[in-house]
């Protein structure tokens, strides 16, 4: 389909007459940048923009309009055309209008004049001749509005045969708009005998032609033909009806012509503009060049424009004069034959649009119906949908009953206007196709129909009726071939099982392998990257993340084509997102793709995008933590989420549970989750149905619906089964480990947490599909460290997403800490399994200060008792200045700036990185503590065979920890002491209680290996002593009894000058320990 690029170029004027007077109000109007110039027809208003912008010479954008810029893809378009020569980049397009942004032309026509203003030269002339087209009014207001704001000295010159609309009453009010009407239009006397001077007529005359025409150009001209050719002055005036104006030009001028010329205006009318040889073709007259170079050196109602060659046209008035005459002297049968040779004429020149409308007036129905079916294809790709569905329905009713391609591009124009509805019409054309054996037709209306499910997305429930008619098809012989449109029906299928029967995954794969195949006679683009989509969509369902991180990379390298259409740039940026969020984890990288994605779709406006954008935007956000971009995103797609597409508004809620769930709201989880699951049940979204399942599931479980959940979790065990998706099994395994930790089934999470783990492992997952809970995953990972599940994937788990559970795992020895502090009998630093050592006097502060840190360990000291520990005789001023130095270097020795925290004039280190055994020590205590409290504080009766095992491991965590007492070589710091004696207490009460614990319930054996780990801490304990010598004595081991008793008294007597104690004497008398006698002299 051709353009004339003629439309772009400015008319040449045959004899030009310079209107000083009306330059000069055009360039008064400067100030305001739009002038609409409005006249009735012949008044000069083109010729007169003309001659004023190439006296100016300044950059021009020229766009003669005609009817069929009523569509707006069409309008865009030229006008888009129209601007190449002057744009500052002639390789950067300007946006089109992509199908989609159809139902949205307002925010098109904002955004593609933004574009436009970008690229501008200054002082640029915008020109709209024959601005009268009937636009949408809002599009119309739109369009007038964005050009009033041009940059750099723009200026827009309108000319219309109509007045400027109501609304720009409001843009003259704020001096955005100026007027020139016929008032200004009409030709003063001076400049009536300048368009007639060549003629040479009296003064009288001149008075009279002015005075009968009233300054109108096309009356000037017409009457002073009538003279130059012997005719008189009649009454003519603008306002006359054309009929009048019709009827003078028979007597004054038609008759006059000889009967070659007549008969060669009249035929050529009807191609309104034409080359020599269109005339030529049109007429039969081998002198049509040399015709039409007369009219238009003559100024006889004929323009010339040169692109890339002469083209010539008529003045509106006059080509509608002429046709008059073609249906007052022609009969009918004589006016179609000229309309058919005309439109022959028009199709083999690439104008279909003025063809159509000539085959349709010639009453050719069966010629317009096959131009519909020979550029219907590439009409559709351009946008022209209003067009084709006029011609469609233009065309006698009992057309479409017979020509199912008609019926198949009807539904095509109405595919996203109306998705719904237009699925009726590709039902009927499959029908039609179906009778007629048409395989090409029935896969073609079969595509149409699956698409409208995708434009849609509001119901699926009849998506599967259609999987089942092309499976039928295919049954019975049907085959899909190695062509476009076989790639484009078996890319359908992929969409159409990915959305309903998900879990077919070797159906899906099969039907992949066709629409990627490598010997198909399509060429790699649309169609292709349309099925990559899906097969990614389907490799994120499955689990199945190479897959989709290669599906991406593909992607990925054919958008560095900058001829991809914007629709499959967002996709991709839509994929891109998914990848970084689900393979990686990588939040902050989607999130600087998602708000790539929207910039991109907000310039092109293509707003359909921003909603799975915000979708892909919220996971991001709650992927690395930040929820007040999860619910900006959130609070966006709730805004723009349709009523009327249902399962779009479900895909909304689904997200809300996930925010919800991550915050802990779980009533409002509940209730969002609630709605996302009964609409993909009443939409009949399969593939949507096991992650709002998951969601409900994990929300009954928080508020305690335990029956709902059970039946959920039951009824999506069996999906997933069916379906083979690893990554469902690993978000139901790892959910119901969750729940039965929660309901103390310690086994059976074990269990399903050995499997979640394992395939975690295997599969590379480090996220869910945003359903990622950090407390329960960081639970589920402390609980797999300490039973020894999956270790180093649990330690991936936590590094990679900073994971941390509600109270610190201190008693977890392999959690992976950044930073390990052994306070407790030595002092050591370890980062990252390795040792930190430290030498010269340099380091001596910070590493005070690190010391002093571990006190209080995640509450902090504040600045002034720091202050007042490390530099107790300087002056306030002085020792700030000097804290906030030794911060700076403690980080640098640490490694990491977050390791140390400073908050509100407080100092502390980061609990969510930094260890201390003298913390996990005191942590220990504490549930020592609660589990005695639990057994009774008497402990007057033998405990349980797991409550004795329970207190026994923990205690030997804790004696294992407690490897000296605290910071033994800094004995010279007076604030070390406190904290020494405190966590001494605390030792000797755990040895104490354990004991006491251990020896009730007759378990000698722990007790002994608890009392000799205490005596290597302090081996002059006497109490510890005693109480191994009682257990050695009980367990038959009479001579390490007796060794323990003689270490202890050498040992007292040598280092601290005593002699036992009357009551150990008295028990190893009363064990009967050899030398007790002895020792007591």
């Amino acid at each position: 389909m051709q353009i004339s690029f003629a439309r772009f170029i400015p008319p040449e004027i045959g004899t030009l007459v310079v209107r000083q007077r009306l330059f000069d109000c055009l360039d008064e109007a400067s100030s305001r940048p739009i002038i609409w110039i409005s006249s009735p027809p012949g008044s000069g208003k083109t010729v007169l923009v003309a001659s004023y912008v190439l006296e100016r010479q300044q950059p021009l954008i020229w766009y003669q309009m005609d009817e069929s810029d009523i569509e707006p893809a069409v309008f865009f378009s030229r006008l888009a055309q129209a601007s190449t020569s002057v744009l500052a980049d002639e390789h950067v397009n300007l946006p089109s209008l992509q199908p989609l942004q159809v139902k949205d032309l307002s925010s098109f026509t904002d955004h593609f004049f933004k574009q436009l203003a970008q690229r501008l030269p200054e002082n640029c002339f915008l020109v709209l001749d024959n601005y009268q087209v009937e636009m949408d009014s809002r599009v119309h207001k739109r369009i007038l509005e964005a050009i009033a704001v041009l940059p750099g000295g723009c200026r827009t010159l309108i000319t219309s045969r109509k007045q400027a609309p109501r609304h720009s009453v409001r843009m003259l009010v704020e001096r955005k708009m100026s007027f020139l009407d016929w008032h200004d239009l009409r030709f003063t006397l001076e400049e009536s005998k300048a368009l007639l001077g060549s003629e040479k007529f009296s003064n009288e005359v001149y008075d009279q032609l002015h005075e009968k025409t009233d300054g109108w150009a096309a009356g000037l001209v017409l009457l002073g033909e009538s003279l130059r050719r012997g005719g008189s002055i009649v009454g003519a005036s603008p306002w006359m009806p054309m009929r009048d104006v019709f009827d003078y030009l028979d007597v004054e001028l038609f008759d006059k012509l000889t009967p070659e010329l007549r008969d060669f205006l009249v035929r050529t009318s009807f191609l309104r503009t034409m080359t020599p040889d269109m005339a030529k073709a049109m007429s039969g007259s081998d002198h049509a060049e040399a015709i039409l170079m007369q009219l238009f050196r003559n100024n006889r109602f004929t323009f010339r424009r040169v692109s890339p060659h002469f083209e010539f046209e008529y003045h509106p008035l006059f080509t509608l004069y002429l046709q008059s005459i073609a249906e007052n002297e022609y009969s009918a049968e004589e006016l179609s034959i000229l309309r058919c040779r005309a439109a022959e004429i028009l199709e083999s020149s690439g104008r279909i649009m003025d063809a159509a409308d000539l085959w349709l007036a010639a009453g050719a129905a069966e010629r317009l119906e096959r131009l519909i079916l020979e550029h219907a294809d590439q009409m559709t790709h351009q946008g022209r949908f209003q067009t084709l569905e006029k011609w469609i329905t233009d065309l006698p009713a009992d057309a479409l009953d017979q020509e199912p391609w008609l019926v198949y591009w009807l539904g095509i124009c109405r595919q996203i206007v109306d998705p719904e509805g237009s699925r009726k019409e590709f039902r009927k054309a499959f029908e039609m196709f179906r009778q007629r054996r048409d395989e090409n037709g029935l896969l073609a209306a079969w595509c149409g129909a699956v698409d409208t499910f995708m434009y849609d997305w509001s119901d699926f429930l009849s998506l599967g009726e259609w999987i089942s008619l092309l499976e039928t098809l295919l049954d019975t012989g049907l085959e899909v071939p190695p062509t476009e449109l076989g790639v484009r029906a078996a890319s359908c299928m992929v969409a159409a099982l990915v959305y309903q029967h998900p879990q077919q995954s070797r159906k899906i794969q099969q039907w992949l392998e066709v629409a990627l195949r490598p010997n198909s006679r399509c060429s790699a683009g649309y169609i292709h990257l349309h099925t990559r989509f899906h097969a990614a969509y389907h490799a994120m369902w499955m689990g199945d993340l190479t897959r989709l991180r290669i599906i991406n990379e593909n992607v990925q390298q054919v958008m560095g084509n900058p001829d991809v259409p914007m629709v499959h740039v967002l996709n991709a940026k839509c994929l891109e997102a998914m990848v970084h969020n689900l393979c990686f984890a990588q939040g902050d990288q989607a999130l600087k793709v998602v708000k790539e994605g929207l910039q991109l779709a907000r310039r092109h406006d293509l707003n359909i995008w921003h909603f799975m954008l915000y979708g892909q935007g919220v996971f991001a956000a709650l992927t690395v933590g930040d929820v007040s971009t999860a619910d900006k995103y959130l609070a966006q797609m709730e805004r723009i989420a349709s009523r009327n597409k249902r399962f779009a508004r479900g895909q909304y809620h689904y997200m809300a549970a996930s925010y919800h769930l991550y915050r802990g709201n779980f009533l409002l989880a509940a209730q969002d989750a609630g709605k996302a699951l009964r609409i993909a049940e009443e939409t009949g979204a399969r593939f949507a149905y096991p992650f709002f399942a998951l969601s409900k599931a994990q929300t009954c479980h928080e508020i305690e619906e335990v029956d709902e959940r059970d039946r959920l979790m039951e009824s999506l065990k069996d999906f997933i089964d069916e379906s083979g998706s690893r990554l469902l099994e690993y978000m139901w395994l790892l959910c119901a480990a969750h729940f039965a930790l929660d309901q103390d089934q310690t086994d059976k999470a074990l269990r399903l947490l050995i499997k979640g783990f394992n395939l975690g492992r295997r599969e590379g997952y480090v996220n869910m599909f945003w359903q990622w809970r950090p407390k329960m995953v960081a639970r589920l990972c402390m609980v797999a460290l300490q039973k020894n599940i999956e270790t180093e994937y649990a330690k991936l788990l936590i590094r990679r997403r900073n994971l941390f559970p509600e109270s610190p795992p201190l008693e977890v020895s392999i959690w992976p800490w950044l930073l390990r502090l052994h306070t407790l009998g030595r002092f050591e630093l370890i980062r990252e399994g390795d040792v930190i050592h430290f030498s010269g006097k340099l380091q001596r502060r910070p590493l005070d200060l690190l010391k002093i840190l571990t006190i209080n360990e995640d509450k902090g000291v504040s600045e002034d008792e720091l202050c007042d520990m490390l530099w107790p005789d300087s002056d306030g001023d002085r020792a700030h200045s000097s804290l906030t130095t030794t911060v700076s270097r403690l980080r640098g020795l640490l490694g990491c700036h977050e390791s140390i925290v400073v908050s509100n004039a407080r100092i502390s280190l980061n609990a969510r990185l930094c260890w201390a055994d003298a913390w996990a020590f005191v942590h220990l205590c504490k549930q020592i503590a609660k589990l005695e409290q639990e057994f009774g504080a008497a402990c007057t009766k033998p405990l349980r065979n797991g409550d004795t095992a329970r207190l026994f491991l923990l205690a030997q965590q804790a004696l294992d920890l407690y490897q000296g007492h605290f910071l033994p070589d800094d004995l010279a710091h007076s604030w070390t002491i406190p904290v020494r004696e405190r966590l001494r207490g605390k030792f000797y009460d755990l040895v104490a209680i354990v004991g006491d614990v251990l020896e009730l319930s007759d378990n000698w054996s722990s007790a002994r290996r608890v009392y000799l780990q205490a005596l290597e801490v302090d081996e002059l304990h006497e109490d510890f002593n005693g109480r191994a010598i009682r257990c050695a004595h009980l367990l038959d081991r009479a001579g390490e009894a007796r060794s323990l008793f003689h270490r202890y008294r050498e040992r007292l007597k040598t280092e601290l000058g005593l002699n036992v104690s009357p009551e150990l004497q008295s028990l190893v008398r009363k064990l009967g320990v050899d030398d007790a006698q002895d020792s007591s002299r």
